[in-house]
């Protein structure tokens, strides 16, 4: 499953726009549309390629869509929060799984300790 479809699936849920909700995400984490789309197909290609290292993941997508690291992890962390209000949690365990790298049940603290990794620290 890849990005898309999660948005995809909000959008059925919801009776949005898959672009209504790509906006609503855009602007609860202050990217672009441009930016949003550059970071949804570039989590596509990741994810496609077999990529199962969130932290990996964070660096990567960044980098191609030409934005900071924590505007990827605020992404991923506002989609699981719609996901979550929604009643779609096992969606977003289902897509996520692959990227759980210390097998806790949770993406998002591997996110955010590759942000941290990218300055020079790590949480305990």
């Amino acid at each position: 499953m890849d990005l898309n479809a999660i948005l995809t699936k909000i959008s059925a849920q919801t009776g949005e726009t898959v672009d209504a909700v790509s906006a609503r995400l855009a602007e609860a984490t202050g990217l672009s549309a441009d930016k949003l789309d550059e970071i949804r197909a570039a989590v596509t290609a990741k994810v496609a390629e077999g990529q199962a290292d969130a932290r990996a993941l964070v660096a990567e997508v960044a980098e191609k869509a030409g934005v900071q690291a924590e505007k990827v992890t605020a992404l991923f962390e506002t989609l699981k929060a719609d996901v979550e209000a929604k009643g779609l949690s096992g969606l977003w365990a289902e897509w996520t799984a692959g990227l759980d790298r210390d097998g806790d049940g949770s993406v998002l603290d591997d996110l955010k300790d590759r942000i941290a990794g990218l300055f020079g620290r790590r949480d305990a």
